[in-house]
């Protein structure tokens, strides 16, 4: 991270700190240098705070937890090329998100843990060659899809199954350390 810029976080250990709302968001939204936003956790934000965030210049890590993200918001994050992490959790997104996903160069890590993506949306990354960690919990996806979703991502860790309940499963390239997921 450079020096002096910021991580604002919404949330500790899965429990809101702040009532982050789309409000509060704008007034981030034109930070010079902040690096890292979570927001997990942080049901009041919505499609209409993605599309600030989406104006935070050099934004490097954003980690999202909302029901009430769609598509939509995630169709403002497509001109974030800075972005290297995305973890969008629990919202109401279904593949065709996924177009702008794909758009994000720099993009390693990717959650899309208890949305609406499909085991058909997640075989259309295979060109996200810089893809190094995609975790697609709660999406019931079973072993079998994990490997078919690993071979169009050969380069990638897949971690799938539960969050509930134990280490979910993790697949990866054989002689790889798995990358750090924080």
């Amino acid at each position: 991270m450079a020096r002096g810029c910021a991580t604002l976080a919404g949330s500790a250990a899965g429990r809101p700190v702040v009532n982050v709302t789309d409000t509060a968001l704008a007034d981030i939204a034109s930070m010079r240098c902040l690096h890292n936003l979570h927001l997990i956790s942080c049901p009041q934000v919505t499609d209409a705070g993605l599309a600030y965030i989406a104006k935070i210049a050099g934004l490097r890590r954003l980690y999202v937890g909302s029901p009430n993200i769609t598509d939509k918001g995630v169709s403002y994050l497509k001109n974030c090329v800075t972005l290297e992490r995305l973890y969008l959790r629990d919202g109401k997104i279904s593949n065709a998100a996924l177009k702008y996903v794909k758009a994000l160069p720099n993009l390693v890590q990717l959650s899309l843990d208890g949305t609406s993506v499909t085991e058909e949306g997640l075989l259309g990354l295979g060109d996200m060659t810089q893809l190094r960690l995609l975790q697609v919990r709660d999406l019931r996806l079973g072993h079998g899809e994990a490997n078919q979703i690993k071979n169009v991502l050969p380069n990638c860790f897949i971690r799938y199954g539960s969050r509930k309940g134990g280490s979910p499963p993790l697949i990866g390239p054989p002689g790889v350390t798995a990358p750090n997921e924080h």
